[in-house]
């Protein structure tokens, strides 16, 4: 595959959206490269009103590790509007999640706003960072943001900006004070 061999020779961990045919069918997936030759594909469970009878919904939620020159870490994938269903984040956290990749292309200025905020609320809620990317388009619908569990932006990219950014992180950060706190008692907290 040639992306595999791309992120192999810069030394690049890749991420993208795509539509993926797999065994007949075709898919809405998220796709992990790393420089090592690992790969993780996402196949999108909550497919939008448009996709149903066209693509096929995938049936994982699972994390995945990344490894670094400083070690590994576990993280996860979430599609376009799977930000509307916070229960899959806090599933994917209480499986380990310590980083959320969430990848869209959506287009609509007027909900910008709102898709920002579930963005920080999946960050804050679940006491993971997020990693978002949408395509560099005016009326961009959801910002490409870095963001840490605590609710910080930490970086943004204007949205009919290509950009590429930097950003460090301290997966200490990381916490399940509020997800230990679930009454479990009253309902099933668990997707599965």
């Amino acid at each position: 595959m040639k992306l595999q061999a791309l992120a192999a020779k810069k030394s690049v961990h890749l991420l993208f959206g795509t539509l993926l045919y797999d065994q007949n069918e075709w898919y809405h997936a998220g796709i992990y490269l790393s420089p090592g030759g690992a790969m993780h594909i996402y196949k999108k469970v909550n497919l939008a009103w448009h996709e149903r009878g066209i693509l096929k919904p995938g049936s994982k939620l699972e994390c995945f590790s990344i490894e670094t020159n400083t070690g590994s870490f576990l993280a996860s994938i979430q599609l376009c509007r799977e930000i509307r269903f916070p229960e899959q984040w806090t599933a994917l956290a209480d499986d380990g999640s310590q980083i959320f990749f969430y990848l869209t292309n959506t287009i609509n200025a007027d909900a910008k706003a709102v898709w920002d905020a579930h963005l920080i609320s999946r960050a804050a809620e679940n006491q993971r960072f997020v990693l978002s990317s949408n395509v560099a388009h005016h009326d961009q619908g959801c910002s490409t943001l870095a963001i840490d569990p605590e609710e910080n932006v930490l970086h943004a990219i204007p949205s009919a900006d290509e950009a590429m950014i930097k950003v460090q992180f301290d997966l200490s950060q990381n916490s399940s004070w509020y997800l230990n706190q679930r009454r479990t008692d009253l309902m099933d907290c668990r997707l599965r």
